[in-house]
């Protein structure tokens, strides 16, 4: 006997159903799987679709050409610092740039044969330090990447006095024997640029020269040149100076990018 009317019998009905259900979830798991795979693994990649770089560090030597009142009283200054940047974005235009570095802007030698230093040579070391935090923006591919950044921190700006035949091993003799005349900190500003050149551009890390220039800027200072410490009979003696220290720094090294 054939039906001639009403529903189809339920079982037929149901598989029907399940028949047109079944390969849509199909469709919509095989669409959606590999995309979200992709954005996984996009979270991975840079703008050339190579693995995305975390940071970077570099070090360089710089030298300093002093300006205002502390170009008149230094000509110039030679340091080492070094850089640690943490990209902020997948391509790596954008970072959280950390600087520290130290340089010297005066030394000189005399003899003294009184006061606390005793007889011998004596050594007068006139140096300044900073810690500095910023940001930085850049270009992240290609041969040449140019790039700005702006950061504040603190220096400290240091003239220390001891006698040669302190003794290197003899760290209580060496200690009786030498005197820090001035430690001064203050406030400190910079901002520059620069442009890196790639040297290696391997899919670990990632090789670059660096060529930059920055304008330091800081607070009122005390600070001493190597004319300002004098011998005299109860030791050593300091003229200070008290200006801002702002000054040019021409920059070389090496940057890593990892």
């Amino acid at each position: 006997m054939v039906a001639t009317g009403g529903s189809p019998p339920t079982g037929i009905h149901t598989v029907r159903a399940m028949h047109s259900r079944v390969p849509l979830q199909l469709l919509i798991a095989a669409f959606v799987l590999p995309l979200t795979l992709v954005a996984q693994d996009a979270d991975s990649l840079d703008i050339t679709g190579r693995r995305a770089p975390r940071g970077a560090f570099g070090i360089h030597a710089f030298n300093g050409q002093p300006v205002g009142d502390f170009g008149r009283a230094v000509n110039t200054s030679w340091g080492a610092a070094a850089d640690i940047r943490f990209f902020l974005d997948r391509a790596g235009f954008l970072a959280v740039r950390l600087d520290g570095g130290m340089a010297g802007y005066g030394r000189s030698r005399g003899e003294a044969s009184f006061g606390f230093l005793g007889g011998g040579r004596v050594t007068t070391q006139n140096t300044y330090a900073f810690a500095l935090a910023g940001l930085e923006v850049a270009q992240p591919d290609g041969p040449i990447r140019p790039y700005v950044n702006a950061s504040i921190g603190t220096s400290v700006f240091t003239t220390n006095t001891t006698a040669d035949d302190a003794g290197f091993w003899d760290d209580r003799r060496r200690r009786n024997r030498s005197r820090t005349l001035v430690d001064d900190w203050v406030r400190t500003s910079a901002v520059g640029g620069g442009i890196r050149f790639a040297i290696n551009d391997g899919s670990a890390s990632r090789t670059m020269l660096d060529i930059g220039v920055r304008r330091w800027f800081t607070g009122p200072v005390t600070y001493a040149t190597r004319e300002d410490v004098m011998q005299g009979p109860s030791g050593p003696t300091v003229r200070t100076r008290r200006s801002a220290a702002d000054q040019w720094a021409l920059t070389i090294g090496f940057s890593i990018t990892r």
